[in-house]
């Protein structure tokens, strides 16, 4: 189903009608830090909850993490990885694809994914230039203000050159729920 902003908004509960909107959300990130605090119960309560790029649920993080998944929300490598033959850590909700833009994905990603999972969808490219389009304003207004407070711009290397799937995740849930809630986000680090 799309939402009037573009968004694909599939839904796993028959319930859902066009148009409709989930009351509450959880978008639950891989941070590390999901594993401080006992949240699963907190996250599962949700109507719709999002997990990204196919993180794993294991039962024993389960307390802290919680079970469901609404919709697994995912970028075009962790998608790869499922059309390779990964296996998908979360059963039985909407599979998403984010990074729409990319003929790659729309023309060879999508359908390969479609063979084996039959919920998988595409996020509107015009959703997704309209988020970029966000990011950038963003960063640039990030920019003017550090470029103020500090009399010099920031280092390159701490400007990213692009949104990390949170955002993404973040803007489409802005569409679809009236309420939303962040678990396990934290800043990136590599390695």
């Amino acid at each position: 189903m799309a939402s009037p902003s573009g968004a694909a908004a599939g839904s796993t509960s028959s319930r859902r009608r066009a148009g409709a909107r989930w009351e509450t959300c959880a978008i639950v990130g891989n941070s590390g830090t999901l594993l401080l605090q006992e949240q699963g119960q907190e996250i599962d309560a949700h109507e719709m909850v999002l997990r990204i790029n196919n993180a794993p649920i294991l039962r024993r993080w389960q307390p802290h993490v919680g079970s469901r998944t609404t919709i697994s929300f995912m970028n075009q490598h962790h998608g790869l990885l499922l059309s390779r033959g990964a296996a998908p850590r979360h059963p039985g909700s909407l599979l998403m694809l984010f990074e729409s833009a990319h003929d790659e994905v729309r023309n060879k990603l999508l359908p390969s994914l479609k063979k084996r999972f039959r919920t998988a969808q595409l996020l509107s490219p015009a959703f997704l230039v309209r988020a970029y389009t966000s990011w950038f304003k963003l960063r640039a207004m990030v920019q003017e203000r550090e470029l103020k407070r500090a009399g010099a711009p920031l280092p390159k290397a701490l400007l990213r050159r692009k949104p990390m799937s949170g955002f993404f995740a973040a803007v489409f849930a802005a569409q679809v729920c009236d309420r939303i809630d962040l678990y396990g986000f934290a800043n990136w680090t590599k390695g």
